[in-house]
């Protein structure tokens, strides 16, 4: 078991909601919060500390709904519904913002595609973006697609040099998963909840189909990360813990917060997907004095970012218990 002390406790503002940790380097990272009905604000925390609010932006629309937040380069980025990209380089910088060529176009009743979790892989100069169903907004993702750029590190250009284009719609093979309660009616498809790119292979967890998606069904119909090959080729499943379950940023692990043990954090290498190490959650090491039920967990060097929507705690792991 892995040891942790609390560095950091970061104060959430009354009415705000806390919806995004990117850690951006060693000791550096972005927090992304809302406050209804139509705030954004970005904090900087670090060597270098600030705030943006991207509403001052305008090109985006107003709001947090329908933009998706990432790690990119040495910066960050957002992506509002598949169509308009926003990219920090630098943190300390201002952003580069980049119409898409060729955005998934609305359904007959207007509905936009919209993202829901991404992955950059810089050795390829792409996003990889998980996407929504049109007519389940809110839901877990159904396809995903890689977005291109046509420079090299995109980072380095200004916005007028860079082009960015999706390929195709993919979505997760039914054949190569077991068979969900609702397959057998016709209209099945499973739910894509994270999203990774590591070694030109990507990486997607699934917890099952439709009825994963509803308030009456079970939350899990299995717990799978899959893996796809540098041509998107289904490769193979790995089986790991049921739970609140994401990669880390800087692409070392999958993260597990334990269905089991709510106690526990499970921590699988991106290799083989065994267990590297696990986190016990205790108010003294890492949760302070947060009420938590589920958290999400993201880790960059020895630096471990614990939240969900009501607490940040960063801290730093120092060691085997």
């Amino acid at each position: 078991m892995m040891k942790t002390e609390i560095v950091r406790q970061y104060q959430l503002e009354a009415g705000y909601t806390l919806n995004k940790v990117i850690p951006i380097a060693e000791n550096n990272y972005i927090v992304i919060t809302n406050k209804w009905p139509d705030v954004i604000r970005i904090q900087a925390f670090g060597d270098t500390e600030f705030t943006i609010y991207p509403s001052d932006i305008k090109e985006l629309e107003k709001g947090y709904q329908n933009k998706t937040f990432f790690k990119h380069g040495r910066g960050f980025g957002l992506i509002e519904n598949t169509e308009t990209l926003v990219l920090w380089p630098k943190i300390t910088e201002p952003p580069e913002i980049i119409k898409i060529e060729n955005p998934f176009p609305a359904d007959s009743f207007g509905r936009k595609f919209h993202t829901n979790c991404a992955a950059f892989d810089e050795t390829e100069n792409a996003i990889y973006f998980g996407i929504e169903d049109q007519d389940r907004h809110g839901y877990p993702g159904r396809y995903w697609a890689k977005l291109e750029f046509s420079k090299k590190n995109m980072w380095i250009f200004s916005s007028s040099k860079i082009s960015a284009k999706w390929d195709a719609l993919k979505e997760l093979d039914l054949s190569n998963y077991p068979i969900t309660e609702f397959r057998k009616y016709g209209h099945e498809w499973l739910s894509l909840r994270s999203i990774q790119r590591k070694n030109s292979k990507t990486y997607i967890y699934t917890n099952g189909g439709s009825v994963t998606r509803l308030k009456s069904g079970p939350d899990y119909e299995f717990s799978l990360i899959s893996e796809f090959d540098s041509q998107q080729a289904f490769v193979k499943n790995y089986e790991v813990e049921e739970g609140e379950g994401f990669f880390t940023t800087c692409n070392r692990y999958y993260v597990c917060h334990s269905r089991k043990n709510k106690k526990r954090l499970i921590f699988y290498n991106l290799n083989d997907f065994a267990i590297d190490f696990q986190v016990s959650l205790t108010p003294k090491q890492n949760l302070g004095d947060a009420n938590t039920g589920f958290v999400i967990a993201d880790m960059c060097q020895d630096n471990l970012y614990i939240y969900n929507a009501r607490f940040l705690n960063s801290c730093r792991v120092i060691g085997n218990v």
